[in-house]
């Protein structure tokens, strides 16, 4: 019998962004982060990202839970994205929980609110939490401390997209323009 090695390595991935949206573009002005915009993704083709944030391109007003994808909506209008890239390790119980949670979150999108003024407070080092509220790095915080891929110490309450990079347990895959990334799949 052939000797096999199992390969139980599973992942995730937190993609911080800076678009370059009026909103993204006034963040950083409050923040002075290189990254105002946090998504999470189960493959490192980021075919589905998870987030909250524009629902429509060219309505800078109208924001949702989102299912994001590089080549379409927001990234697609905004080419010049640039971003970070993180891997995360994780077990296939923690992965399934993800997975779970964003996709019944998606079949219930419309029970989910994009919090405006929970950014905006952020930035200020202030917190409201209203129920079913998020803003983009708020909700891939929750997602990853309720599947237990990170400790409430790991990362700040108030929490900022750039807050990511400092997770001790993600691995830094990419830098650059976000479409680049995607081509280089093809």
């Amino acid at each position: 019998m052939e000797n096999k090695i199992k390969n139980d390595n599973e992942y995730v991935y937190v993609v911080v962004s800076q678009t370059g949206t009026i909103l993204s573009l006034m963040l950083k002005f409050f923040t002075k982060a290189k990254y105002n915009h946090a998504s999470i993704s189960l493959d490192n083709k980021l075919d589905e990202m998870y987030s909250f944030g524009r629902k429509y391109p060219y309505n800078i007003f109208y924001g949702a839970y989102v299912k994001e994808h590089p080549s379409f909506g927001t990234f697609k209008r905004f080419y010049k994205t640039t971003c970070q890239i993180l891997k995360l390790k994780v077990t296939k119980e923690q992965k399934d929980c993800i997975e779970k949670t964003v996709k019944t979150m998606y079949e219930n999108k419309k029970e989910y609110k994009f919090d405006v003024l929970g950014i905006f407070l952020a930035s200020f080092k202030k917190k409201l939490k209203r129920k079913n509220y998020f803003y983009c790095s708020e909700f891939v915080r929750t997602v990853l401390l309720n599947a237990g891929v990170v400790e409430k110490d790991q990362l700040p309450n108030i929490i900022k997209p750039i807050d990511f990079l400092s997770l001790k347990n993600a691995e830094k895959i990419y830098e650059g323009n976000l479409k680049e990334y995607v081509e280089s799949f093809n």
